[in-house]
């Protein structure tokens, strides 16, 4: 009986601290923040699903035995619902609270749901300068009778509490939200939601002068959409939101729309007047929950409800009897030795959950690499040890070392002052808290461990009598005296809410020494009902002072309460990685690619070797070293063919020998030649100056394309399927160290792997990359709304954004940057392809509030592999690369000329990229257009005849003519005998090619799948 009401008691305190922490923070209401993940307005506006809204309230009126809708409103706190004030009015005069019903979490108006809450109404609070003949003052709140239950689908929205100057919101666009009129001029059964751009009040009053100049006022402001995009009868008392670092205000509130002549609804071409909540704060104020205010707008958005999983806040911050390998008492265990390479001990950190510690900035500054973390004992020890202690067996038990993943200092961190110096420390692997030795300190993440009280405070010391690390109690000192004494040693403190001041009793001082140093932590020790004494974490040294021998001198700690949202922000779910279970899923993977490409029916997978692609190429530079990307490629092109100068147009990505991908919108109809360069191409003078004497081997190939096939359903205006397959004329050298293909997932295992990174490479390819992270389709279409850019996405787009936040600027793309993602393959990671730019050049970096958007190419796979062709893989006889030095080049074509320019004002000739076919030792044959130097208008008799004015000497081998077929038995129509000869600079050797009939065809231009060949022969 007695074990039944143990365990009875124990399974009581366990729930109730699970019920404690189910509360959203210390003292806090959480506002603006939604709770469901949705994917996916008013008049014309698109459906809004349940929880993407949850703030909106739907008003409704009883009339006879049947509830009308009429109105929005929005929640601003547990009891309280904002709306205009007409909302709660009729001709007569005020409505009673027994006619109004309020409606939280409905997104359609007749359906039965269990989202849905409905409230009667205690009290009703109209403004008292409330006019209903002007909609002066037109804003109320609803009283409700009882306090709304929180949950994913219902919650408030924060007031504005920022600046309140109009002209800071016009321009920008806001979300109206709403079951007003829809296009048929009846209740739209489904909420809607609509982007509003808020506009000044000259441009609202010049609009409409008979609707707005008598009754725009200075607290209101006027928004309106865009094609007939607008509020309507029913929206009124609605809310305008706007988001601002991530959190959602609202701004406005519906008040009055112009009407249609003779209907009395809504004319959605006109703007909507919106009351402006931030010109009444202060009458709101007076009547709400002020918790629910942010006056603060560099404060985080922390969902505390969503971090409480992080900490396992039933055995945080216990107390456990263990002892270290000589025998002494072990240091309370959240205590965390920071160690170099030397193995000395930097400074102590924190443990506070199985992934993270917490401790000075300045201990981690450009060293984190150099420093491992160990727990449980002062040095390595790596076996139990038990022994006799009192007649009872004690063990000690092995120290745990941890590897640093990443430290997160506070932003505001400098090594020239003392504030702000905090870090978050993630580990590389967990710490293993299922030991008694190694246990995490609580955080102050619930109200009952947030006590703001400084009675039993305590620090971890190291006691000389004893020679071991104790708790030791300490008191705290007044801020302002603290302050001062710290002012006279130089030390400046800026905010007295941001640090804590302790001393040591003056009887311990003697006792006591600093051992620990920068780091150690304060600890206050708080009585849980049914729960025994819990350890907080309350602050860490910051001078490493603790113990100092003098009393009189105040010690200064790091507040912790002032840094806990910046901590939450930061921490983020992890899974502990078992590396044998990794690499068996990363070899099974393997296995299951190379049993896939030897299936029958999969022959075009061997089109791709796992063994070679999606390495860079690390290259040293001066000290350091850059990382190349070998499977990129710029697209060269000629606009003008006359002067055929190339010009970069986007970048394409190799895939294959014979295969790369692009984007189906750098291909523009205006250009008339296109030729692909790889590898690495930075301009080297040295390089080509060598190249042009001699035989050299340049880091780069010059490919000429072949053909060209477009997404059949390519549309450019909505960018739809922005993709391009293009074949080479010769493969790739992938034996150059610098020309090599990405990676592709063909196969569902390689697809739903884990990504170890997610990288896109900038303009400047070979030298910067910007890592990304994943950004769910529904912010990411909020995001472009917020920037009022059109742009729809659709299940083939994929949204990303930069990982570092504090990133100066967004990396500049060119059009067909690939998404690049790092998986574990067998033995090896490997970058994968995952998506290709979607925007033109450098969209992102001349709008840089905008996110990343690609075309996500796993959806295209498939139809890669369809025009794909097995024989892609093997170069072809009818390509033949000929000469291999300057007199042995010219041999083998001794009919090819080069066109030069003479240019006077240099002195020099210059090579026009113009040829012509020697016919006699007089007369040469070529291309009429680029002779003459005029704009070509079509390629019809575009031949000319050349007179020398001096004859070539034909006596040498290397200048010979061409014979002509002036015979007819030597004229032949025949393709198979035809074959094409271009010079190929890059390489300084001419290229003979076959001719078949699909070189002879023009480009299809009326097929939009297809353009072949690229290049007009």
């Amino acid at each position: 009986m007695a074990r039944q009401l143990l365990g009875l008691l124990i399974l009581f305190s366990v729930l109730l601290l699970y019920v404690t922490a189910q509360s959203l923070g210390p003292n806090r209401l959480t506002c603006g923040k939604r709770r469901v993940k949705t994917i996916h307005l008013v008049h014309n506006g698109i459906d809004a699903k349940p929880g993407h809204w949850p703030w909106h309230a739907a008003i409704f009126h009883l009339k006879g035995d049947q509830l009308d809708y009429a109105c929005g409103g929005s929640i601003i706190d547990e009891n309280t619902i904002l709306t205009a004030a007409h909302c709660v009015f009729l001709d007569s005069g005020l409505l009673p609270v027994s006619r109004i019903s309020v409606h939280l979490g409905r997104v359609h108006l007749k359906e039965v749901s269990e989202f849905v809450q409905e409230h009667t109404v205690q009290e009703l609070i109209v403004h008292p300068g409330y006019n209903s003949t002007r909609f002066v003052n037109d804003i109320a709140l609803i009283k409700l009778t009882e306090s709304i239950t929180m949950s994913e689908f219902v919650q408030p929205v924060c007031l504005w509490t920022m600046d309140k100057n109009q002209e800071l919101i016009v321009g920008k666009t806001g979300t109206l939200v709403g079951f007003g009129l829809n296009e048929q001029d009846v209740v739209s059964e489904q909420l809607k939601q609509a982007s509003i751009g808020v506009v000044d009040a000259l441009t609202c009053i010049k609009s409409d002068r008979l609707s707005f100049a008598n009754q725009l006022t200075a607290e209101m402001f006027c928004g309106g959409g865009q094609s007939n995009v607008s509020a309507c009868n029913g929206d009124s008392g609605g809310g305008l939101f706007f988001t601002v670092e991530g959190k959602w205000f609202v701004r406005g509130v519906v008040s009055f729309i112009p009407v249609r002549q003779r209907t009395g609804l809504c004319d959605p071409s006109k703007y909507t007047a919106y009351a402006d909540v931030a010109k009444y704060l202060g009458w709101i104020d007076q009547y709400i929950d002020r918790r629910v205010l942010v006056f603060d707008t560099d404060e985080l958005e922390v969902d505390y409800e969503e971090k409480l999983p992080l900490f396992n806040l039933n055995t945080c911050g216990t107390k456990s009897e263990t002892v270290l390998a000589n025998g002494q008492q072990a240091p309370l265990p959240w205590l965390g030795f920071v160690l170099t390479k030397e193995e000395k001990v930097k400074c102590v950190v924190t443990l506070i959950s199985e992934w993270y510690v917490v401790g000075t900035a300045s201990c981690f500054e450009k060293s984190e690499k150099d420093l491992r973390i160990l727990f449980g004992g002062y040095e390595d020890f790596l076996e139990q040890k038990c022994f006799e202690r009192n007649g009872t067996t004690v063990c000690a038990y092995p120290t745990q070392s941890r590897s640093i993943g990443k430290v997160v200092a506070h932003p505001r961190f400098s090594k020239n002052t003392i504030n702000d110096n905090i870090a978050l420390i993630e580990l590389q692997s967990p710490a293993d808290t299922t030991q008694p030795h190694v246990k995490p300190i609580c955080l102050p993440v619930t109200p009952t461990l947030y006590t703001n009280q400084t009675e039993s405070f305590s620090v971890l010391a190291f006691r000389l009598t004893t020679g071991t690390i104790v708790d030791q109690s300490v008191n705290h000192v007044d801020t302002d005296f603290c302050k001062s004494v710290h002012i006279v040693a130089g030390f400046a403190i800026d905010n007295e809410e941001k640090s804590l001041c302790v001393s040591v009793p003056e009887e311990d001082v003697a006792n006591c020494d600093s051992l620990l140093g920068q780091g150690t932590p304060l600890q206050e020790h708080v009585s849980m009902v049914d729960a025994g004494e819990r350890y907080v974490l309350r602050g860490f040294d910051l001078l490493g002072l603790t113990c100092a021998g003098d009393s009189s001198i105040p010690v200064l700690y790091v507040n912790v309460y002032s840094y806990l949202d910046w901590m939450l922000y930061n921490m983020r779910y992890n899974e502990a990685v078992n590396e044998d279970e990794q690499e068996l899923i990363a070899n099974a993977t393997l296995a299951k690619w190379k049993e896939r490409q030897q299936a029958v029916g999969s022959e075009k997978l061997k089109l791709f070797n796992m063994e070679s692609c999606g390495q860079n190429v690390v290259e040293p530079r001066g000290t350091g070293s850059i990382t190349l990307i070998p499977w990129i490629g710029t697209l060269k092109t000629v606009e003008n063919p006359v002067k055929q100068k190339t010009v970069p147009d986007g970048l394409v990505v190799l895939i294959n020998e014979r295969y790369a991908l692009t984007s189906a919108n750098v291909f523009r109809p205006d250009v008339q030649w296109r030729s692909i360069v790889l590898g690495f191409d930075h301009y080297n003078p040295v390089l080509e100056i060598a190249c042009t004497f001699g035989v050299c081997d340049r880091p780069y190939q010059a490919v000429e394309i072949k053909q060209i096939t477009i997404h059949p359903q390519y549309n450019g205006t909505n960018n739809i399927h922005n993709i391009a397959l293009i074949k080479l004329v010769e493969p790739a050298n992938v034996t150059k160290r610098y020309i090599s293909p990405i990676c592709m997932p063909m196969i569902e295992e390689l697809r739903n792997s884990t990504s170890l990174e997610l990288l896109v490479p900038s303009y400047i390819y070979h030298e910067q990359s910007t890592q990304l992270e994943p950004l769910d389709p529904l912010n990411c279409q909020e995001r472009f709304a917020q920037q009022n850019a059109a742009i729809t996405l659709n299940n083939r787009s994929r949204c990303a954004v930069a990982l570092d936040k504090e990133a100066k600027e967004p990396a500049a793309l060119k059009a067909g940057a690939p998404l690049q993602t790092l998986l574990r393959v067998g033995s090896e990671k490997r970058y994968f392809l995952s998506g290709m730019n979607s925007f033109t050049d450098l969209v992102n970096y001349h709008n840089p509030g905008y996110p990343y958007l690609f075309t996500d190419t796993n959806a295209y796979l498939d139809w890669m592999l369809e025009n794909m062709q097995l024989d892609g893989t093997v170069s072809p006889d009818s390509y033949v690369e000929q000469g291999s030095t300057a007199n042995a080049t010219y041999e083998t074509e001794p009919w090819h000329g080069f066109v030069h320019e003479w240019i006077e004002a240099y002195n020099l000739t210059l090579f026009t990229r113009c040829n012509v076919v020697l016919v006699s030792e007089w007369y040469a044959i070529g291309v009429a257009s680029c002779l003459k130097q005029d704009a070509k208008t079509g390629y019809t008799d575009d031949i000319a005849l050349v007179q020398l004015a001096t004859p070539a000497d034909v006596s040498q081998p290397h200048v010979q003519p061409i014979c002509l077929a002036i015979l007819d038995e030597v004229r032949s129509y025949a393709v198979s005998s035809m074959a094409t000869v271009t010079f190929g600079l890059a390489h300084g050797s001419f290229i003979t090619s076959k001719v078949d009939r699909t070189r002879l065809n023009g480009p299809d231009r009326n097929n939009a799948g297809t353009v072949r060949p690229v290049n007009e022969l």
